[in-house]
């Protein structure tokens, strides 16, 4: 979400320079440290602006002094699974021994 409606926001052509914490919690089992570095600074230089009742905001332009003040489930939806998948690759174990997915690892091993 940012200050033109809900859209990608990503590197070039759609850069408005807005952030969205999500990204950075989730990509945890990617980059561990980079990702735990980017948490603690938004909490500890920015957490008033930034931390509502259920956590991060959905994304922000400190440049610009805009932040949504919303939460997307969408968006807050990946970043507990993603940190515990890191933790104990419960949930892809879990995702993995589903007989739809084994299906269709048999089928991609022809």
């Amino acid at each position: 979400m940012g200050a033109r409606g809900y859209s990608a926001h990503e590197p070039g052509e759609h850069d408005y320079g807005m952030i969205a914490p999500t990204a950075a919690m989730s990509s945890y089992p990617y980059a561990p440290k980079e990702s735990l570095k980017m948490m603690k600074y938004l909490y500890k230089n920015h957490g008033k602006e930034l931390w509502g009742e259920f956590g991060f905001y959905d994304s922000f332009n400190l440049q610009k002094y805009y932040i949504a003040h919303s939460f997307l489930g969408i968006d807050v939806g990946p970043i507990a699974p993603m940190i515990e998948n890191s933790r104990s690759s419960f949930c892809c174990d879990t995702f993995m021994k589903a007989p739809e997915i084994q299906n269709i690892l048999k089928l991609t091993e022809k």
